[in-house]
């Protein structure tokens, strides 16, 4: 499932990342209450293929992911990302994106939504689209949290014990998911098809199984990015933006935005 982004674009046959996003685990330690950061890239069959765990959860939000390994490999150039590819359809061509939400900075390689309320049709479809890869990443850190119970609530263990099973958590997941895989959809338990999010085909997403589970204490968390970007990476924005106006375009996406009050 793409939710409507080219695979050449997120590469999703070579396993690599469609999706970024933060959450934040909270643990008592001391009669005081502490966390840790999860930084994760998720694939579009929702397991992770990079985590960055650990870093303390009273850091600026802003200093969270400029601040971490990934972040700043990514700023250097430095991850050994695929080659540009061409959009299907047209001779534009497009590095490989990480796709993220309004907590992550806009950069050449990572999209982020378009701010505000009152945007312009085309804006709207791209924030769209972007909200539906999203999706790949809310579901692997809701299938993970869902299952291993642990994280039902706060951890009550020091620092570097719950990193580590957080950790764990992460390694454990991607085996079963793996596992998973070759067994038929129709007899698997720990992610069956109704229990992560699912789209029907005209479009419309059904919420997964794993959304009526109790509270858990995974918290997603605050905006972390601004609005001060580079001149490539707002180009890179808007050339994926009119391939999802025009070529990559579906007749629900229209509708959905119609209905939304975009004419």
């Amino acid at each position: 499932m793409t939710y409507l982004y080219p695979k050449e674009v997120i590469v999703i046959k070579q396993g690599k990342c469609v999706g970024t996003t933060k959450k934040w685990i909270t643990f008592p330690q001391l009669q005081r209450t502490f966390s840790i950061i999860l930084l994760a890239c998720v694939d579009a069959n929702y397991k992770f293929v990079l985590v960055d765990i650990g870093a303390e959860g009273h850091n600026s939000d802003g200093g969270v992911f400029k601040n971490s390994i990934f972040g700043q490999s990514l700023e250097k150039g430095t991850l050994d990302l695929p080659c540009p590819v061409e959009i299907p359809g047209t001779t534009k061509m497009l590095p490989f994106l990480f796709i993220g939400d309004e907590a992550f900075p806009l950069k050449s390689n990572l999209m982020r939504p378009y701010p505000g309320v009152a945007l312009s049709k085309d804006k709207a479809i791209f924030n769209y689209c972007l909200s539906r890869a999203r999706r790949c990443v809310e579901n692997a850190f809701g299938i993970m949290a869902s299952r291993f119970r642990i994280f039902r609530k706060p951890l009550v263990s020091s620092f570097e014990t719950s990193t580590f099973t957080v950790a764990a958590a992460v390694c454990l997941h991607n085996f079963i998911k793996s596992a998973e895989e070759e067994v038929p959809s129709c007899e698997r338990r720990y992610c069956p098809l109704d229990f992560a999010y699912n789209m029907s085909p005209d479009g419309y997403i059904n919420d997964g199984r794993w959304r009526t589970e109790e509270a858990l204490a995974i918290n997603r968390l605050s905006r972390t990015g601004s609005n001060m970007y580079s001149r490539q990476a707002e180009e890179t924005r808007r050339t994926l933006q009119n391939y999802f106006c025009h070529e990559g375009a579906t007749a629900w996406q229209d509708a959905h935005i119609a209905k939304n009050g975009k004419k």
